[in-house]
């Protein structure tokens, strides 16, 4: 099963990275205070996801938004959106997302003012539209908007790359003396 951490940390995000360094390789950097990492796997160490959150919450030791679910989107939905620890159980997204206000979808200006007019203001309250009728007055942005919205999200990480670094070692049979 999948499974992904989201924290939100304003201005600490060197801190957060840090923090997630210390529960996986596959850590997704969102500037300007965000980083979503993959957490799979970690139930054999920390047991269910609730007490990794507290764990996860223990070690970052500055204020931060904690979210864990299936899938990135809906994890940091949550952690931008809900204050403290949140831990979606799978099949309950869009349940524990429908009360976060709809501009933190982060559409473009002309779907945030469209909804606005349609008189939308939550994730709930746009999940419940008619999906056709969201694809054929906002288009593929609509749908994909919609998809978030719902907790629906389908992709990966783009994951921090370290640079490589190159180095040259020479080994001497016998030690150079000065």
């Amino acid at each position: 099963m999948e499974l992904f951490a989201c924290l939100h940390a304003p201005g600490n995000l060197p801190l957060a990275v840090e923090c997630a360094r210390g529960f996986s390789l596959y850590i997704e950097e969102n500037p300007p205070d965000t980083v979503i990492f993959d957490v799979r796997g970690l139930e054999s160490l920390y047991g269910p996801p609730e007490r990794l959150a507290r764990e996860i919450e223990r070690r970052i030791g500055v204020p931060a938004s904690l979210a864990i679910a299936a899938n990135p989107d809906a994890a940091m939905h949550a952690a931008h959106g809900i204050r403290g620890v949140t831990v979606i159980a799978p099949g309950r997204e869009a349940e524990v997302l429908a009360p976060l206000p709809v501009n933190l979808l982060a559409g473009s200006s002309e779907t945030a003012e469209l909804l606005h007019l349609w008189g939308i203001r939550t994730f709930g309250e746009f999940a419940k539209l008619p999906p056709l009728g969201v694809a054929a007055r906002i288009g593929d942005e609509g749908v994909h908007l919609q998809r978030l919205a719902r907790g629906d999200g389908y992709r990966q990480l783009r994951p921090i790359v370290d640079p490589l670094e190159f180095g040259e070692e020479l080994e001497l049979e016998d030690p150079v003396e000065l």
